[in-house]
């Protein structure tokens, strides 16, 4: 069903179907759907909330009629002309008045930010409490506790047993966020916690658990130089997946890995309880052959930074220490759970830092593209944070009769994880999406 709904719309139509505004200095909500010109809507991975802005053509003399000025709620309803399916709708709340431009004596132009009102109720709220239990259930326990948000779970338990800890009298998401930095896979994988537009509960899951997820688009986005390329017109049967605008920074850099101690370094600390001491030394090879080992980079693939390429005195740079650490510790405040306060020890402190080295390889491989705004709307499935798409990257290659592999960037092609995403909706009824993606590993 989602295959026919894709082929009969067009990549970039949607329907604005409602935009309303509440406000408690008015009366009556207002519709304000036929004055909105453009707005936009982010999904961060990083965040447990929405935000969005949007502009306003201001003909009617809303504005003063409602004295705006934030706080004000927005309810918008969105779908897709023709499609049988249920309806988006996303609730936030008008945070400033960024711009106004007057255009005549009666006619204002708009600009104005809002966020999720979960984002606001968690601003406004600190608490102090305490927990027990696994990480992830910590979160869930904090956002159901103080914010009435549900969680979802992730499929992926975290190495961390019980332990408890003492909130001091800080907002939730800030205490969920303590409580991530502290949650790794058994390999080392960070999780995250976010929403996105078609999810009412937070999503709490692993990087390794979307990351094996199969990509969900069957025809691979393209993205050619030239954009009606003889290239391009054999790879592609789907304007949908045609990639529009495409960017990457960053890609290939290894020194400030190597600085920060994510190729190779070495790690000791020393518990003072107990006098014993514990070392170890983080090579970056070993965390890819791990990534590799459980699916997430295939064999065929090589890692998005390079090892083995410099060395000193024979040694290789992964196998230096780059950085030295090392620490004094004392973990005996609880009998049957860790205290989430006390410093991380031996096996816990190594999984700590393949999870540091993992984010920087994720951040040295970001890929900005912006692409046709369907997918991400028709339908109730999810397919934006935390899912995967197949990418093909056209090559440079200018000679006339190469054919097949030849037209690929092997290197820049493969599968993607969505990081962030921001969806433009204009006032032609269109919809644009532009997506923030990464991965691990590059086609030889």
């Amino acid at each position: 069903m989602v295959e026919t709904q894709l082929t009969q719309q067009t990549p970039h139509d949607y329907v604005l179907q409602s935009f309303i505004i509440h406000s408690h200095r008015h009366s009556k909500p207002v519709d304000v759907a036929g004055n909105v010109v453009m707005f936009q809507i982010y999904e961060d991975i990083n965040k447990p909330y929405l935000t969005g802005n949007f502009i306003l053509h201001d003909d009617i003399r809303f504005a003063d009629g409602i004295k705006l000025n934030g706080t004000e709620l927005v309810e918008i309803t969105l779908t897709q002309p023709g499609v049988d399916g249920v309806p988006v709708t996303l609730n936030f709340m008008i945070t400033t008045i960024d711009d106004t431009q007057k255009t005549s004596d009666n006619v204002e132009i708009l600009t104005l930010s809002m966020i999720e009102q979960n984002l606001f109720n968690n601003s406004l709220k600190e608490f102090s409490k305490a927990y027990q239990g696994k990480p992830s259930e910590i979160i869930q326990k904090i956002c159901m506790d103080q914010l009435g948000l549900g969680v979802d779970l992730p499929e992926v338990s975290e190495a961390q047993g019980a332990m408890k800890i003492v909130i001091p009298f800080q907002t939730a998401f800030t205490a969920c966020s303590m409580m991530l930095n502290r949650m790794t896979t058994i390999e080392g994988l960070p999780y995250y916690l976010f929403k996105t537009m078609k999810n009412e509960n937070l999503q709490l899951k692993s990087l390794e658990e979307m990351m094996l997820q199969s990509s969900w688009n069957k025809q691979p986005y393209v993205f050619s130089n030239a954009s009606k390329s003889q290239a391009q017109q054999r790879l592609t049967t789907e304007n949908i997946f045609n990639v529009e605008k495409y960017s990457s920074s960053n890609m290939d850099g290894i020194f400030d890995m190597v600085v920060g101690g994510m190729v190779g370094s070495t790690y000791t600390v020393t518990d003072i309880g107990s006098s014993a001491s514990e070392s170890f030394h983080h090579n970056l090879d070993d965390t890819y052959r791990m990534l590799t080992n459980i699916g997430i980079i295939e064999p065929t693939e090589e890692p998005t930074i390079a090892t083995g390429t410099y060395g000193i005195d024979n040694l290789e740079i992964e196998k230096m220490s780059n950085m030295v650490s090392s620490g004094l510790i004392f973990n005996k405040t609880y009998n049957d759970h860790k205290n989430f306060h006390q410093e991380l020890y031996g096996s816990e402190l190594q999984l700590m830092v393949t999870k540091r080295a993992i984010l920087s390889l994720l951040n040295k491989g970001v890929v900005k593209m912006q692409v046709p705004g369907l997918p991400f709307l028709v339908d109730q499935e999810h397919r934006s944070l935390g899912t995967n798409v197949d990418l093909i990257t056209m090559s440079n290659n200018t000679d006339v009769d190469a054919t097949g592999d030849e037209l690929i960037d092997k290197r820049r092609s493969g599968k993607y994880m969505i990081f962030g995403a921001r969806h433009i909706f204009d006032e032609n009824d269109q919809h644009r999406t532009n997506i923030a993606i990464s991965k691990l590993g590059s086609g030889k």
